[in-house]
């Protein structure tokens, strides 16, 4: 049986906020804080608006970066 690479995607019930353009905010649905993320965690989550395995992921941020996706 051939082994499938997990895909990773955004939680559906998570409030996501661009406070400005550096900043995004994340607010999960039962939770009373919310979580700021530096400029790469945002473009990961930009990166995961459709479902992506991990080697998708980081060659769609390798891409953007012009960086080996090793790095």
């Amino acid at each position: 049986m051939p082994q499938h690479d997990p895909q990773f995607s955004r939680k559906t019930d998570v409030l996501a906020a661009q406070l400005s353009e550096a900043e995004l905010v994340l607010l999960g649905p039962d939770s009373e804080r919310y979580v700021g993320l530096d400029p790469v965690a945002a473009d990961v989550w930009a990166a995961l608006e459709v479902p992506r395995t991990l080697t998708e992921l980081a060659a769609a941020l390798a891409e953007q970066y012009n960086a080996p996706p090793e790095r």
